[in-house]
């Protein structure tokens, strides 16, 4: 049996879930810390090497800055089976540079010795206020016709990643920036609606959300339980399920 090869794009939400799938399926490909934004708009040209040491990080940094993600959709074809993405990688906001370019203003990116080469003006758009939203639905709309021409967006599951205020031990979950979970959750409502709206099929976390204590990347609220992953894994195996 061939197995089904799935392209991953978003945080570690989506990248953890593929830990699950188990025998029939295929990582193919992760990109993370790259905002639609940045992903959608030009390029930006890579001005010296990131200074971090994990090359992973290096790497989604300079993804990063070549708009990575748009060009492995386009080059994806018949290589790809299935895209998973989430978004909570957005809520790290953008930097605007001249041109309409963009960069995800990812903590990799803050260590990487690279925010000495752009231009002191570049300011913060932050993530969930009005100029940011208004960015990312342009940018989620050339999205979504990009996985439509490249025959993704059936294809194509979205995890709303719904931020977990409690964890598995009864205790309050971390705190991203000092806000709690239903802050956040009403924030991501309008970007999920989006993508929902233009026909891309959903895994909704939901209310259940429950992050644990003892993850292997540490607590947050975006960190879940086992049975959260499993329960994504049974969206993509209905997917990956051919039609009768």
């Amino acid at each position: 049996m061939v197995d089904t090869r799935v392209l991953v794009y978003g945080s570690c939400v989506a990248r953890d879930m593929v830990e699950f799938l188990g025998p029939g399926f295929q990582l193919v490909g992760y990109s993370a810390r790259q905002s639609m934004i940045s992903a959608m708009s030009p390029p930006v040209g890579l001005p010296t090497e990131p200074n971090l040491s994990s090359p992973f990080q290096a790497r989604m940094v300079t993804d990063d800055f070549g708009s990575s993600v748009a060009e492995r959709i386009r080059s994806a074809g018949a290589d790809v089976d299935l895209l998973v993405l989430d978004l909570v990688d957005e809520r790290l906001g953008v930097l605007a540079l001249p041109g309409g370019r963009y960069l995800t203003r990812s903590q990799e990116l803050i260590e990487s010795g690279l925010l000495v080469h752009l231009p002191p003006a570049a300011p913060h758009i932050r993530f969930g206020t009005n100029d940011h939203l208004l960015l990312w639905r342009a940018a989620a709309r050339g999205f979504v016709e990009l996985l439509r021409t490249a025959g993704l967006l059936e294809r194509t599951l979205l995890i709303e990643a719904t931020f977990a205020s409690t964890t598995d031990t009864g205790g309050p979950a971390n705190r991203w920036w000092g806000e709690p979970a239903r802050v956040w959750n009403q924030r991501y409502r309008p970007y999920h609606d989006e993508l929902t709206s233009a026909g891309l099929p959903t895994h909704v976390i939901g209310a259940g959300a429950i992050a644990a204590s003892g993850h292997r990347w540490g607590p947050a609220a975006y960190h879940y339980v086992d049975d959260t992953y499993r329960s994504i894994v049974e969206t993509v195996q209905e997917m990956a399920r051919p039609t009768p």
